[in-house]
């Protein structure tokens, strides 16, 4: 140990074991009694009860923080706050604005529908075909023209057959796509032994 070093200080060590005077920070719980002069540095802010124990901060695979708000930031930091994760899931909340294109095609129908037609037992008597007219007896003429003195006396033939072009409508439904694998948040690292001073030197306020 440093004869220098803090009690509360935190020191990065490559090493893989604990150095004399420290401790490691891996979120442990410490008696106070024994602890006394750390535990009066940083009393509960990373847990215990308080009464017999407090505890370190565990900085296993986590990353430091400055306590406070900068300006152009969003959060507030107080000491002792943990939070965040290694991944995410994104929900479609989350996820910008979008159209998706969407096409139908729908197929010709062809109906058969029989249509009744009625013709007149009549002479026909002119060559006009108009809206009321039937058709007649064929002569010189092929239609009838109904009048007082000689009424149309209607017959009844098979239907015509009649090609009916149909066009339908559908509604397009999008299916869902996507797997839900959360997304991995860890920037490149390189990791080290974080420790921190147990009793040394105390800290005098600035």
């Amino acid at each position: 140990m440093s004869s220098d070093s803090f009690t509360g200080e935190l020191m990065p060590f490559l090493g893989n074991f604990v150095v004399r005077g420290y401790l490691a920070c891996e979120g442990q719980l410490l008696d106070i009694a024994k602890y006394s002069t750390l535990y009066s540095l940083i009393g509960t802010f990373y847990g215990g009860d308080g009464r017999v124990s407090f505890a370190v901060p565990d900085l296993r695979g986590r990353r430091l923080t400055g306590r406070g708000k900068a300006p152009d930031l969003k959060y507030d930091y107080k000491i002792g706050q943990k939070g965040g994760a290694d991944s995410i899931t994104l929900t479609e909340y989350a996820l910008p604005m979008h159209n998706h294109a969407a096409s139908l095609e729908v197929p010709n129908t062809y109906s058969q529908a029989v249509a009744p037609m009625a013709v007149a037992d009549n002479a026909a008597n002119t060559r006009i075909p108009n809206t009321k007219v039937y058709l007649g007896r064929p002569q010189y003429k092929n239609y009838v023209v109904p009048n007082d003195s000689d009424p149309v006396v209607p017959i009844g033939l098979r239907g015509v057959s009649v090609d009916v072009h149909s066009t339908a409508s559908a509604d397009v439904a999008i299916q869902r796509t996507g797997q839900n694998i959360p997304i991995d948040f860890q920037t490149p690292y390189n990791t080290v032994n974080w420790l921190i001073c147990t009793d040394n030197l105390y800290p005098e306020r600035g």
